[in-house]
């Protein structure tokens, strides 16, 4: 434990400061005995605080990170430990929070409603009872690990109205497309055999419906619609009802496609109320609109939405569509009582929601955390980690924007100095990428000859991507997609390693400029090999956080004001080292060229 004469203490940098709340009691340590002013009172920590051996490490970008390398501390409590810890009132899973504040001048530069919070978690195994220390003496370590009870996402949105079997309607239901009566007892049992058995879809965003390069909008069958309900009138034509949503939709009108290949378009989206009391959207139409009467009781009825103007679910917690993915993040954080840094995910959103989702869900096992890190997190230019306010966004440094943006600008000294060589981190290559998006269904027309005629059959199924994106460093002749764009990136990139080809497939996405940004985010980031090497800085440096982009200058690498960011951070010897990422890169970083 590092000890301060008290005609030395006030003359370090740093002091570290650990709260530790034992069942509502709180017990305060630091690094040295310090006054911690709080509006007109002060807060006594007690000293008896080791140097924590602290390390926190940036994740890859598009990867999520639940837990943080625990920290190690010792410290001596006001009470004998062992005893305590046999009588059952162990100290294991107390929170803990550790900070530090700086000094200069004698003089404490934060207050108490400021200190500098670096890491938060519970107590973890516990070691006390040596024999020549204090009884208060304990050694531990703290750990924040994220515990993700997952759920269900087709529950998350559509509550209890997962399955038809369980779906409970009156009359009620129905009267938003004007006073339907007696619905159940005229023909709702058998449109609801036609369902029997089926998962009630959630819609998230507008599937259906997306742009060609020259804006041109066009739309496709891309979610499933059931028929619940119909009303006869020997006066009127039929009418039919198709649940397209076990949730409350936004917007107005959707166009409807049977497995006949017949569509209808404009067809207003109701929100009504179940017997059950469970939100769901629907849609009508007429027996001259679409295929509907079974008259030889062997046809198959299938129905898809595409979804021209209007979208699926809404969060509750922000009140917008969660086809946005920072308000889709927030609403899988919030659903699953997941910690986050509410600040920090507030300040990047409106970046994070340029890139829109959607789809459909249909499928009770797939897990909402799952979710997240199989179709969301991988094509946004963040990482996700852990930290003293819970999961938190790390933005990637490179993407457009942040080059005008930096923390702080360094230039290298004995305060901030390189001490090791310069290594890669990253081994695959990407400067030419296409990016298929917009899947929707695929509606087949097939003829078959008789000994009456020709029989034609139509089949709606499969999947098939309507959208294509090419990023390289030239246009191709050969590429079979009316989209392509050229990249400086791409150009540089082939001139060092030659083409290096990828592609991918975006099962959630519809929107062109979301497919776009994506490509062009891969292509950024992969188009060179990232670098790393590591920096020892004074304490005064202990401000600069993982995730923190700088402008550094390091003349004898040839670096001149280049942007940086920082991957890693460990203390060290009463000191921080900091690994810090780039590229080199002359685009975006001039270097100096003696």
């Amino acid at each position: 434990m590092r000890v301060y004469p008290s005609n030395d203490y006030l003359g370090a940098e740093i002091c570290f400061l650990l709260e530790v709340d034992i069942k509502g009691t709180m017990y305060r340590f630091s690094s040295f005995p310090i006054e911690i002013m709080n509006n007109n009172d002060v807060v006594f920590y007690s000293g008896l605080l080791s140097d924590p051996e602290y390390a926190e490490q940036f994740q890859e970008i598009g990867k999520i990170k639940l837990s943080t390398n625990s920290i190690s501390m010792s410290l001596i409590f006001p009470f004998d430990v062992a005893k305590r810890e046999m009588s059952g009132k162990t100290i294991e899973y107390s929170k803990a929070v550790l900070s530090y504040v700086t000094i200069s001048k004698n003089r404490v530069q934060q207050s108490f409603d400021n200190v500098i919070n670096i890491f938060a978690g519970v107590i973890k195994e516990p070691i006390y009872g040596h024999p020549t220390k204090e009884k208060g003496y304990v050694e531990f370590s703290i750990e924040n690990e994220i515990y993700v009870n997952d759920s269900s996402l087709l529950s998350l949105i559509n509550k209890d109205l997962v399955m038809f079997d369980t779906f409970v309607y009156s009359p009620g239901s129905f009267t938003g497309a004007g006073q339907i009566l007696n619905i159940e007892q005229n023909y709702a049992s058998q449109d609801k055999h036609h369902s029997v058995g089926k998962i009630v879809p959630a819609i998230i965003g507008s599937p259906g419906i997306s742009s060609s390069i020259n804006g041109t909008v066009f739309d496709y069958p891309a979610t499933p619609a059931y028929r619940i309900g119909s009303f006869a009138d020997l006066e009127n034509p039929t009418i039919f009802f198709l649940l397209v949503a076990g949730h409350y939709c936004l917007g107005d009108t959707v166009t409807i496609q049977d497995n006949q290949g017949n569509k209808v378009t404009n067809k207003t989206v109701f929100n009504s109320t179940s017997g059950s009391g469970q939100m769901f959207a629907y849609v009508v139409f007429d027996q001259n609109e679409l295929d509907a009467f079974d008259f030889d009781f062997d046809e198959k009825f299938e129905y898809y939405i595409r979804w021209t103007d209007a979208s699926g679910a809404v969060s509750p917690y922000t009140g917008t569509s969660i086809s946005n993915a920072g308000d889709f993040l927030i609403f899988v954080f919030e659903s699953l009582n997941i910690d986050y840094d509410r600040e920090a995910f507030q300040i990047l959103k409106s970046i994070l929601n340029e890139y829109k989702f959607s789809g459909y869900i249909n499928d009770v096992s797939i897990k909402a955390y799952e979710f997240v890190q199989k179709y969301i997190i991988p094509f946004l230019p963040i990482t996700l980690s852990t930290g003293a306010k819970g999961v938190y966004p790390v933005l990637d440094y490179r993407i457009a924007g942040m080059f005008e943006s930096h923390k702080k600008s360094i230039t290298t000294s004995a305060l901030f100095e390189r001490v090791s060589a310069i290594s890669p981190s990253q081994k695959e290559i990407i400067n030419e990428i296409t990016v298929q998006y917009a899947p929707g269904f695929v509606h087949t027309t097939t003829f078959d000859m008789t000994f009456g005629g020709i029989d034609i059959n139509h089949q709606i199924g499969g999947n098939d991507y309507r959208g294509v994106v090419h990023i390289g460093s030239e246009f191709l002749e050969s590429i079979e997609t009316e989209y392509q764009i050229v990249s400086p990136y791409s150009r540089l990139s082939k001139q060092i390693y030659g083409t290096q080809k990828s592609s991918i497939a975006l099962e959630y996405v519809s929107d062109r400029a979301t497919a776009v940004k994506i490509g062009l985010d891969i292509i950024r980031r992969k188009c060179l090999p990232e670098k790393i090497c590591t920096y020892r800085a004074a304490f005064h440096f202990g401000h600069l956080l993982v995730g923190d982009v700088i402008e550094l200058t390091d003349l004898d690498i040839g670096m001149s004001q280049s942007k940086v960011q920082i991957i890693g951070k460990t203390y060290e010897s009463a000191s921080w080292l900091y690994d810090i990422m780039f590229q080199d890169n002359p685009i975006d970083n001039q270097r100096v060229v003696e």
